[in-house]
């Protein structure tokens, strides 16, 4: 019983840590929204003259988004892994625990933080520049604007990587992710992962699906 309870506060503890790490990026890249957006017309001067003011704050803001996106694909590893985890068995008996204890669902496409599209294009992004220059003469990137990507650069040039400052949505290469329910998933896991925890030091906690 003692193993059990040990292996699940780690389980807790990842899921909250990772949570919060992910909550950290989130809170910094709001940051440098407000520096890079002081006054709300930067928005629409940015956007006209192609989204680029203030480079070093744009670099910052994304650096921050991908720290976001990475945390929050290593929670979803953990609740729905991968296809070829080393232990098949021992993957899928920690996941269903995990969702069962999280209230989580089953299939990940019915939750906010299930979708790992976005990482992975982040994880692969060499082969994704590769095709992207091979097919494009030029292309956008690191970009903030106050409306759709489709939109942007006259849509003739194909955007990287692009942040939709009124959906609240980060696109790569066509791909958009909503941040809003992600990050109220993102704290909802959080608290609930640490009071998980807390509570096996203090009963025989054991979930069971």
């Amino acid at each position: 019983m003692d193993e059990q309870r040990s292996r699940q506060r780690a389980y807790f503890h990842e899921v909250s840590v990772q949570c919060r790490f992910a909550l950290s990026a989130f809170a910094d890249f709001q940051l440098e929204l407000q520096e890079l957006f002081a006054n709300p017309e930067q928005v629409m001067q940015s956007r006209r003259a192609g989204g680029n003011a203030q480079p070093g704050l744009n670099e910052r803001a994304f650096f921050h988004m991908q720290a976001l996106l990475v945390a929050a694909a290593n929670v979803s590893k953990l609740l729905w892994p991968g296809p070829k985890p080393q232990n098949r068995e021992r993957a899928d008996k920690r996941a269903v625990t995990l969702r069962y204890a999280l209230h989580v669902p089953a299939q990940k496409k019915d939750s906010p933080i299930g979708s790992r599209t976005l990482r992975d294009c982040f994880e692969h992004f060499d082969e994704h520049l590769d095709n992207v220059l091979e097919q494009n003469g030029g292309i956008a990137d690191m970009n903030i604007g106050a409306g759709p990507v489709s939109g942007a650069f006259g849509g003739n040039i194909p955007s990287l990587r692009y942040y939709d400052l009124t959906a609240h949505e980060v696109t790569f290469l066509g791909d958009s992710l909503s941040l809003s329910p992600l990050v109220q998933e993102l704290q909802r896991l959080a608290t609930l992962a640490g009071e998980l925890e807390q509570a096996t030091y203090h009963s025989p906690y054991v979930a069971s699906a």
